[in-house]
C-alpha cells in the first residue's frame, strides 16, 4: 500500500517534479544552501527515480559541504580568534571594524 502512494504521487505530474527539483539545485548555488536541504528533504522518496535522483543526490552533497565549511568559519574565529590569526584579528573582527568607523556611536 505505501509503494502504491508513493507510485501516484511521482505519477501525478512528473515534468513539473523534475523541473522544481531542478530549480531548488541551482538556486542553491546562490548562497540559498537552505533549498539544497528543501529539495533533500522533500524529493527524498523519489530517489528510485532516474530523472529526479542526480538533483536530490548533489543537494545532499552541496547543503553537507556548505554546512561544514560554514561550521568550520564559524567555529574558527569564535573559538582561535585573537590567538589563532595574531595581529590580523583586529582587522578581521567586527567589532573593531565599528569602534574604527565609530559605527557604534559612543
Amino acid at each position: 500500500m505505501e509503494n502504491e502512494e508513493h507510485e501516484e504521487w511521482w505519477m501525478d505530474g512528473e515534468r513539473e517534479k523534475v523541473k522544481q527539483a531542478r530549480n531548488f539545485f541551482y538556486a542553491g548555488f546562490f548562497l540559498l544552501p537552505g533549498l539544497w536541504f528543501v529539495n533533500v528533504f522533500y524529493f527524498w522518496p523519489a530517489l528510485a527515480h532516474p530523472p529526479i535522483r542526480p538533483y536530490v543526490v548533489w543537494s545532499a552533497i552541496g547543503f553537507i559541504v556548505y554546512t561544514l565549511v560554514l561550521v568550520s568559519w564559524a567555529l574558527t574565529f569564535s573559538v582561535g580568534g585573537e590567538h589563532l590569526f595574531g595581529s590580523v584579528w583586529k582587522h578581521l573582527a567586527v567589532y573593531d571594524i565599528a569602534d574604527t568607523y565609530d559605527l557604534i556611536g559612543s
